[in-house]
């Protein structure tokens, strides 16, 4: 699965003062379930960066949580 990431307003409109990130998502069957591989890519290093300052790694890590806990109850 593959997608682009950008910041947007309530609209919708995407905001072009940051740029975008390019996502590619890739599910492996292993034998404990399922593999999940994420990488995504920066126009720059700076980029990412900033990112990372803005809370990105908290907010994948809450995320993949909550995924986690939706998977188990299922």
């Amino acid at each position: 699965v593959d997608w682009t990431s950008a910041f947007c307003d309530e609209k919708g409109n995407v905001n072009e003062d940051f740029s975008g990130s390019k996502w590619l998502v890739g599910f492996t069957g292993v034998e404990e379930g399922t593999k999940i591989t994420i990488n995504i890519h920066y126009q720059s290093q700076e980029i990412m960066k900033k990112m990372l300052e803005m809370g990105f790694e908290e907010g994948l890590k809450m995320g993949l949580n909550q995924l986690e806990e939706i998977l188990d109850n299922h």
